[in-house]
């Protein structure tokens, strides 16, 4: 009986091995090595800073629904930003929901730190990714589908957009700075509040249409601070020396055709132009303050927009109109 036991757990023991799964004893599955490939809904945890120096090859590569994966403060390494051709930290290779990847550091991959979106192939959608560092990796920080929450994150001097989300998700609280275009960027119907976007190689904040853009700081990022298109809310920001070292880029600039957005209760310093809608129309700009831009104000015709009022005089400004545009 005892030998019958004892091939059984040899046999589970083998089972393991030749899964990849080892199971800890909280029911988390370890990741121990890479790369490793997530095939089924679980918890994950990796127990270790793990390094891959094979080129061209993802880390973790995600193809289940329902998965934790807690990188428990351990840094994945990959092979170097210029090495090979491909290879990204966190893949997804099919259409994955409710995924959350949490606490840790993602350098040096040649591709992106984590990569769930592509068009019609496959992507990565009701996903919560926070609390984690990307920096030097080749491509992307973050580059996600639809219907996210991406917060308190640091993506830094990563070859592309610090984080990307196309749809419907909640950007919050993350920090990007010396990203090689965008630090962040949506296309439609998100959220992008309270984030810390400089000295990126493009604009700090890129947004297409329906986004609220609010309480975001955006400071030395080498195109503009905010730039937005169509039916966006862009409200209680500050944009602070935008266009740096080009001399071409606006505190906050509604791009070309771009209408239905309201810009009310910026803050604008600095910059090579404060706030540009020109020669876009039909947008509503009011409330905000502008100081020491090349140009302070450029709005074409055909836009709604506050009294813009010039306090450069110093002293008192003359007006109580709340809607003013003020110059000061």
């Amino acid at each position: 009986m005892r030998d019958l036991v004892k091939r059984i757990n040899i046999g589970l023991l083998m089972l393991f091995i030749c899964t990849g799964f080892l199971w800890a004893g909280d029911g988390q599955i370890d990741i121990a090595y890479l790369p490793f490939t997530i095939s089924q809904s679980g918890s994950y945890i990796v127990v270790a800073n793990l390094t891959l120096s094979t080129t061209d090859t993802n880390g973790i590569t995600i193809s289940a629904d329902n998965v934790t994966l807690d990188l428990n403060g351990h840094t994945l390494k990959g092979p170097g930003n210029t090495t090979g051709s491909s290879g990204s930290c966190i893949y997804f290779n099919s259409y994955s929901y409710n995924v959350v990847i949490s606490n840790g550091i993602i350098q040096n991959w040649r591709g992106s730190g984590i990569d769930g979106f592509e068009i019609g192939v496959r992507g990565a959608s009701n996903c919560k990714i926070e609390s984690l560092q990307y920096y030097y990796n080749g491509e992307n920080g973050i580059y996600m589908s639809f219907n996210c929450i991406i917060k308190d994150n640091i993506c830094l001097y990563n070859g592309k957009i610090g984080i990307f989300a196309r749809d419907a998700s909640l950007i919050t609280n993350n920090v990007c700075k010396g990203n090689s275009l965008q630090g962040i960027s949506a296309n439609s119907s998100s959220c992008i509040t309270g984030n810390t976007c400089s000295s990126n190689g493009g604009s700090g904040i890129s947004v297409i249409n329906g986004n609220t853009v609010e309480l975001n700081t955006c400071s030395f990022n080498t195109g503009t601070g905010i730039e937005i298109y169509g039916g966006n809310l862009v409200i209680n920001n500050n944009c602070y020396y935008n266009g740096y070292m080009t001399g071409d880029g606006a505190g906050i600039n509604v791009g070309d055709y771009g209408t239905n957005n309201c810009i009310e209760n910026n803050l604008v310093t600095r910059n090579d132009r404060g706030i540009d809608c020109n020669p876009a129309t039909d947008n509503y700009i009011a409330g905000n303050r502008a100081n020491g831009n090349t140009t302070d104000y450029d709005f074409a015709a055909g836009n709604t927009y506050g009294l813009i009022v010039d306090g450069t005089a110093g002293g008192s400004i003359a007006t109580s109109n709340h809607f003013a545009n003020i110059r000061f």
